[in-house]
Protein backbone atom coordinates (compact mmCIF):
# COMPACT_ATOMS: atom_id res chain seq x y z
CA UNK A 1 0.00 0.00 0.00
CA UNK A 2 1.40 3.38 -1.03
CA UNK A 3 -0.08 6.78 -0.11
CA UNK A 4 0.59 9.19 -2.99
CA UNK A 5 0.99 12.94 -2.50
CA UNK A 6 -2.00 13.74 -4.69
CA UNK A 7 -5.44 12.15 -4.52
CA UNK A 8 -6.08 12.97 -8.18
CA UNK A 9 -6.24 10.43 -10.96
CA UNK A 10 -8.58 7.70 -12.14
CA UNK A 11 -9.74 5.19 -9.59
CA UNK A 12 -10.05 1.53 -10.41
CA UNK A 13 -8.76 -1.99 -9.93
CA UNK A 14 -6.90 -3.87 -12.66
CA UNK A 15 -5.37 -7.31 -13.02
CA UNK A 16 -1.98 -7.75 -14.71
CA UNK A 17 0.13 -10.64 -15.92
CA UNK A 18 3.79 -9.62 -15.72
CA UNK A 19 6.66 -11.55 -17.32
CA UNK A 20 9.83 -9.67 -16.45
CA UNK A 21 12.04 -12.11 -18.39
CA UNK A 22 10.27 -11.05 -21.61
CA UNK A 23 9.54 -7.46 -20.43
CA UNK A 24 5.87 -8.22 -21.13
CA UNK A 25 2.85 -6.82 -19.28
CA UNK A 26 -0.75 -7.66 -20.15
CA UNK A 27 -3.70 -6.00 -18.47
CA UNK A 28 -7.30 -7.06 -18.01
CA UNK A 29 -8.74 -3.79 -19.29
CA UNK A 30 -12.04 -3.21 -21.06
CA UNK A 31 -12.88 0.40 -21.87
CA UNK A 32 -14.03 2.05 -25.08
CA UNK A 33 -11.22 4.63 -25.11
CA UNK A 34 -7.95 2.72 -24.57
CA UNK A 35 -6.03 6.00 -24.28
CA UNK A 36 -7.73 6.58 -20.89
CA UNK A 37 -5.80 3.86 -19.03
CA UNK A 38 -4.85 5.14 -15.53
CA UNK A 39 -1.25 6.42 -15.63
CA UNK A 40 -0.52 5.70 -11.96
CA UNK A 41 -1.59 2.09 -12.29
CA UNK A 42 0.35 1.71 -15.54
CA UNK A 43 3.48 3.16 -13.89
CA UNK A 44 3.16 0.72 -10.98
CA UNK A 45 2.94 -2.26 -13.36
CA UNK A 46 5.96 -1.07 -15.34
CA UNK A 47 7.94 -0.56 -12.11
CA UNK A 48 7.14 -4.12 -11.00
CA UNK A 49 8.33 -5.48 -14.35
CA UNK A 50 11.53 -3.39 -14.35
CA UNK A 51 12.32 -4.57 -10.80
CA UNK A 52 12.10 -8.20 -11.94
CA UNK A 53 8.71 -9.21 -10.54
CA UNK A 54 6.68 -11.77 -12.48
CA UNK A 55 3.25 -13.27 -11.97
CA UNK A 56 -0.32 -12.08 -11.59
CA UNK A 57 -0.93 -8.81 -9.78
CA UNK A 58 -3.90 -6.67 -8.87
CA UNK A 59 -3.20 -2.94 -8.77
CA UNK A 60 -5.79 -0.46 -7.57
CA UNK A 61 -5.97 3.28 -6.99
CA UNK A 62 -8.55 5.34 -5.11
CA UNK A 63 -8.11 8.85 -3.69
CA UNK A 64 -4.30 8.70 -3.64
CA UNK A 65 -4.02 5.20 -2.19
CA UNK A 66 -2.23 2.76 -4.51
CA UNK A 67 -2.50 -0.92 -3.56
CA UNK A 68 -0.47 -3.69 -5.22
CA UNK A 69 -1.34 -7.32 -4.46
CA UNK A 70 0.26 -10.42 -5.90
CA UNK A 71 -2.41 -13.00 -6.72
Amino acid sequence: MIRLESEEGYKGKYRFEIDSAKSLITADYHYEDTSRFPARIKAAAIALCLEGFSGTFEISHDEGLLIIRQL
